[in-house]
């Protein structure tokens, strides 16, 4: 057989889809498509709320500036980081065709949202209060 392609002999194809080593839910293995039904990860969105209402009661509640930056890192980078892991393995999950969506996520990721942002608000106020009083305590 002549073609085109000179003394090139064809190669088996090879998988073009990626495979995951970590899994969806970091640590289980993952599903085969079409398997079974999955949902949103919902434990993100709980612990980024407890962490963002924890930095809001530290806000609240204390005036030391260590606890301050304590809760700023709780209701700032840690809650929002979950939220980012959260949306990565959701949208992992919304690939499969089984994928079951909830209409209360939407409003629980709004929710996170702000309530970082208040955490981190509530103790930026209290971390700059103390600096600005020379309370380093």
């Amino acid at each position: 057989m002549d073609d085109d392609w000179g003394d090139v002999t064809p190669q088996p194809r090879q998988s073009t889809t990626a495979t995951d080593p970590v899994g969806d839910d970091y640590g289980q293995p993952s599903q085969d498509v079409g398997s079974e039904t999955q949902a949103a990860p919902m434990l993100f969105l709980v612990i980024g709320l407890v962490l963002a209402a924890a930095g809001i009661v530290i806000g609240v509640a204390s005036d030391s500036l260590i606890l301050a930056g304590g809760g700023w890192m709780l209701g700032g980078p840690l809650a929002i980081g979950s939220l980012a892991v959260f949306l990565q393995v959701d949208t992992r999950r919304r690939s499969n065709p089984w994928y079951a969506d909830s209409s209360i996520v939407p409003w629980l990721r709004r929710g996170l949202v702000f309530l970082a942002f208040l955490a981190v608000a509530l103790n930026a106020w209290t971390i700059a209060n103390a600096i600005a009083r020379g309370a380093w305590s």
